[in-house]
């Protein structure tokens, strides 16, 4: 059962995430979710950081991001995600809002059982069945998350936990 505390911070690292990290950071998940795991470990919570491939549904289509074929460009071909708790966060969003409206810049969901092939899902509308599904990796590619630079991590994760420890 997850532990209120570790939950209570993720919902609302959620509200507050791009109150601190630039917007500029949007669509850089590896790097936003360094950040989040951080902050999660100076609160003494026990967090990991996941490659994943997020899908997007929306009626009579599917978005996937992370881990397509053909690859995009020279960006890292994949998704990640911060775990802890018994929740997933995900501040890198911003790519989904490019195709639909009403999809956050950043979310904390409970993560999916054990057994479920999804690691978490969403429904954000359930009017228009408007839904997010993280997933784990296809087989077959590169999971290894790009380096990124330790010192912004740093100085934003320490932001973020000054403002949360403040509240």
């Amino acid at each position: 059962m997850p532990n209120s505390r570790g939950r209570k911070v993720l919902l609302r690292l959620s509200q507050i995430f791009y109150e601190v990290v630039p917007s500029q950071y949007k669509t850089y998940c590896a790097f936003t979710s360094r950040i989040s795991l951080s902050v999660l470990q100076r609160f003494g919570h026990a967090a990991q950081v996941i490659p994943c491939q997020l899908s997007l549904a929306v009626p009579h289509q599917v978005f996937i991001f992370g881990f397509i074929d053909p690859p995009p460009g020279e960006q890292w071909n994949g998704h990640a995600v911060c775990t802890s708790d018994g929740y997933l966060f995900d501040a890198a969003l911003a790519h989904c809002k490019k195709f639909v409206e009403g999809v956050p810049e950043s979310l904390a969901t409970p993560l999916a059982p054990a057994f479920a092939t999804a690691i978490a899902r969403v429904t954000l509308d359930q009017r228009t069945n408007l839904a997010l599904w993280w997933l784990p990796p296809p087989t077959g590619y590169d999971t290894r998350l790009p380096d990124e630079p330790a010192g912004l991590i740093d100085h934003f994760s320490e932001q973020l936990f000054q403002r949360l420890s403040s509240v």
